[in-house]
């Protein structure tokens, strides 16, 4: 192939003329948006109702990751049974009343709230896997990294748009009745999951989606355990899938702890508070839109692994910085620095598992990597409050800022990592 028709096939515009996935693409970047208004308000709700237990609002990042922890695997499993675009859509469906129901749990107790939560999150545990499965099975192998990189990029545009207007959509109308934003924000999340279905609905029902899978729900639970050992065997027999999920893992075990150090910077450290932390959010969303829009175009030119490892390192420096500055606005460039990272890390991982790993266990696969993410997003947040509280927010940055470097840096001395295609 020539290196024009290479180049061609890596193209966005070449990805989006695939109907399928636009209508994918369209749907989920409609849906990212109502997440990150969801994210806020369900942190401000909660903070309200407990008059800022910092404690009680950390169940909220417990509430979102013990799910995986308990279904990951079954999810996972069950997706690779099932046709993958029904899976998609049934689980939109069941999350606009989720998230509509939120405000009024409110009233009953908080505890009605976590619950909530954790039953959002259980539903996105089959929605997640299934869309990362059902990507190989619409777009050719060579549109793969660029399809990945937009469809990773979708949160991160979201992440622009979605917190910065969420803080101002609930802190600008609370002035006038502080639920009032809380409340408009669950249910503009409820209509962009509605939104999702209808794309999802629109996309083609052919053969090369459902691959064979069975249209009924009936569940073989001998087969279920079965297929879970597979999808375990495949993921740590296969030497590149295995280094990069442990790396990928270690790096979110550390890197996920900046959920609640991005808070403690623009509360503690600038005093800017809320909207502060949507400002970092927002900028991170930059930087990995920027860095998902670069792997797309050139990524191809290189091997993975010394990619995912520079941006493992990249990462490190940018974050490890704000252990010396105080800065709103330095913080975010560092910040989208970070995110330019993040994407050199993970839009080349998942392509390494879609073009070493059977279609027929991609679901599996994925929804282990869901689970240790979870797991990493649990532990992580709890240390780094408690490492907040200890030693200082800014002692915090730097410490895990010297941890991702010294991964990257250990990556390049194991091959499995640094010669991954």
């Amino acid at each position: 192939m020539s290196s024009q028709a290479i180049a061609n096939s890596y193209s966005y515009r070449n990805v989006l003329t695939n109907n399928n996935f636009r209508l994918l693409w369209i749907g989920q970047l409609v849906s990212a948006f109502g997440d990150r208004l969801h994210q806020i308000a369900l942190l401000v709700l909660v903070g309200n109702l407990t008059a800022n237990n910092m404690e009680k609002v950390s169940l909220v990042w417990v509430s979102i990751g013990l799910p995986s922890l308990l279904l990951g695997l079954v999810a996972g499993a069950l997706v690779d049974q099932w046709d993958r675009r029904k899976v998609l859509l049934v689980s939109d469906i069941l999350r606009v009343p989720m998230a509509a129901s939120i405000p009024w749990l409110a009233s009953i107790n908080i505890s009605s709230i976590y619950i909530m939560a954790l039953l959002i999150t259980a539903v996105t545990l089959f929605f997640r896997p299934a869309k990362q499965a059902i990507i190989p099975s619409i777009v050719p192998e060579e549109s793969l990294l660029a399809a990945n990189s937009l469809s990773s990029i979708t949160d991160n545009i979201a992440d622009i748009i979605g917190y910065p207007v969420a803080g101002l959509v609930i802190a600008g109308l609370s002035v006038a009745s502080e639920s009032s934003g809380i409340h408009l924000a669950f249910l503009i999340d409820a209509a962009t999951y509605g939104f999702s279905a209808w794309m999802i609905a629109m996309m083609s029902t052919d053969d090369s989606i459902s691959s064979g899978r069975k249209s009924s729900t009936s569940i073989s639970w001998r087969k279920l355990l079965g297929d879970i050992v597979i999808g375990l065997k495949v993921a740590f027999q296969n030497p590149y899938i295995r280094t990069n999920t442990i790396l990928v893992t270690l790096a979110a075990l550390i890197g996920a702890g900046a959920n609640t150090l991005s808070y403690g910077y623009a509360a503690v450290v600038t005093n800017t508070g809320g909207f502060g932390y949507s400002l970092l959010e927002g900028a991170i969303g930059f930087g990995s839109v920027l860095g998902g829009l670069l792997v797309g175009r050139w990524g191809y030119r290189v091997r993975k692994g010394p990619v995912i490892l520079c941006g493992l390192i990249v990462m490190g420096i940018s974050t490890g910085v704000l252990a010396i500055i105080g800065n709103i606005w330095v913080a975010m460039f560092m910040l989208a620095l970070s995110g330019v990272g993040n994407m050199m890390m993970l839009v080349p991982s998942v392509t390494l598992v879609q073009e070493l790993c059977s279609k027929d266990v991609l679901g599996r696969i994925f929804s282990l990597r869901s689970m240790l993410l979870s797991l990493s997003i649990i532990i992580a947040n709890w240390l780094a409050g408690i490492g907040a509280q200890k030693i200082g927010v800014q002692n915090m940055w730097g410490l895990l800022g010297i941890a991702l470097m010294l991964i990257g840096m250990l990556g390049l001395l194991i091959k499995e990592a640094r010669e991954a295609k």
